[in-house]
């Protein structure tokens, strides 16, 4: 698998920065669109106009949202179609879906896919890696499978690695799933993913 690098890292650099300005954003967008239509294979631009699709998702009125939500899944997806060892767009692909509203969300679908991402990780012990164990334990607990989820948790996360590459957004992973669990009130597996998400990012200042 191709795993997060410094290149990746800074088209999401790029597209936060972008994103910081709300003069001209939607004009941003439609020119990171013409280049990514223009020249789909450059990784750069295909990086940097999903991940500006995605931030930009974040903001606005709910169907911009969404429109903004499928096309940086469209553009993960052809990423992903184009070079199937693109561990980042098929994370992001199956993250964005996760982020879906549960009455929208198919989590048996979702389990599958991220089953898949695992077998196709193999024995690569790159830390970004941990994000996807992490996810499957979220999935299952979406599930209702919360003693696979509390196992998971407690096989898969003895050794836990700091993640250098993508911090922010990867963090916001493990800090949502962390805040789902204390609002079911699924304290022990609560207290455990905030050990892990201290040893793969730190302490906060």
């Amino acid at each position: 698998m191709i795993t997060p690098d410094a290149l990746r890292e800074e088209c999401f650099r790029t597209a936060v920065f972008m994103n910081k300005f709300e003069k001209g954003k939607e004009k941003r967008r439609e020119l990171l669109k013409e280049k990514f239509n223009e020249n789909p294979d450059d990784i750069s631009t295909a990086y940097t106009y999903a991940a500006y699709c995605f931030l930009y998702g974040e903001k606005g009125d709910v169907l911009q949202q969404k429109d903004a939500i499928v096309e940086a899944q469209r553009v993960f997806a052809v990423i992903a179609q184009k070079n199937p060892k693109e561990w980042l767009a098929k994370y992001f692909n199956i993250r964005l879906d996760m982020l879906v509203s549960d009455d929208y969300r198919d989590d048996s679908d979702l389990d599958k896919l991220i089953d898949e991402l695992i077998e196709a990780q193999g024995s690569i012990g790159h830390p970004s890696f941990q994000l996807t164990k992490l996810m499957k334990a979220e999935s299952v607990f979406n599930l209702r499978r919360y003693e696979e989820a509390l196992s998971i948790i407690e096989k898969e996360f003895q050794n836990v690695q700091r993640v250098q590459v993508l911090k922010d957004f990867f963090y916001n992973q493990v800090s949502s799933f962390y805040r789902k669990l204390i609002v079911c009130q699924s304290k022990e597996l609560a207290d455990k993913v905030a050990i892990i998400q201290e040893k793969m990012f730190g302490k906060l200042a």
